[in-house]
């Protein structure tokens, strides 16, 4: 489960990377006369599937904050699933019983 959860936040930061750099290079070319035009659809499409990559890679990838910050960030999210899934393997480990109520109830999230 770890290494499937890694795998896939490295293909979502890839996608969410290559979406950017894509969307970033159309709006570039789009004041250079030579360089065919992308239709409108197309570039709302791109959009709109940035928005759920976007969604998507909430669940997998926290956000550096920059640096100098005085404190807690203002929203509470959740640690990304595979820090998540990494910190229960830790739990498990550290013990020989079964699984307490906060270990099961945090293998539910």
């Amino acid at each position: 489960m770890e290494k499937t959860a890694a795998k896939d936040r490295k293909t979502i930061q890839g996608l969410k990377d290559a979406l950017n750099a894509t969307r970033g290079q159309w709006k570039a070319d789009a004041a250079k006369p030579d360089l065919p035009k992308i239709p409108d659809d197309i570039q709302k499409s791109a959009d709109e599937l940035q928005k759920k990559v976007d969604k998507v890679a909430e669940k997998y990838i926290r956000v550096r904050e920059g640096l100098g910050n005085a404190g807690p960030p203002f929203e509470w999210k959740p640690e990304p699933l595979p820090d998540q899934i990494q910190g229960l393997l830790q739990d498990l480990d550290g013990f020989a019983a079964a699984p307490g109520g906060q270990q099961k109830e945090n293998s539910r999230n």
